[in-house]
């Protein structure tokens, strides 16, 4: 990424609040390593 890419596209904090451990550690690795997408649509329970 170019200087001006991060300009254009601020990244947003991603919060893991609520869940376990595991799942937080399992989602912060998804975030350090850029595996992390989030949902286009919100899943309907």
């Amino acid at each position: 990424m170019t200087s001006r890419d991060l300009q254009t596209f601020p990244q947003k904090p991603k919060t893991h609040d609520g869940l376990s451990q595991h799942c937080k550690g399992f989602l912060e690795w998804k975030v350090k390593y850029n595996k992390y997408k989030t949902l286009t649509q919100p899943k309907k329970w």
